[in-house]
């Protein structure tokens, strides 16, 4: 039996999916998100001012 290697598989991205990443910028969309949910309650968005410096990348 013939077993392919499925953990790099991602499910393909839906027309919604592809059309918001061709036509929102990237910056756009990542302050959309934090705004999304610093509204629903993720408190520890609130600190990452005080984390992370505005002036460089910063990786989770």
């Amino acid at each position: 039996m013939d077993h392919k290697k499925t953990d790099g598989w991602k499910p393909p991205y839906t027309w919604e999916e592809r059309l918001k990443y061709a036509l929102v910028p990237a910056s756009l969309y990542i302050r959309y998100r934090v705004a999304k949910e610093w509204r629903r309650g993720e408190r520890e968005l609130r600190l990452l001012p005080f984390l992370a410096d505005p002036a460089r990348v910063s990786v989770d």
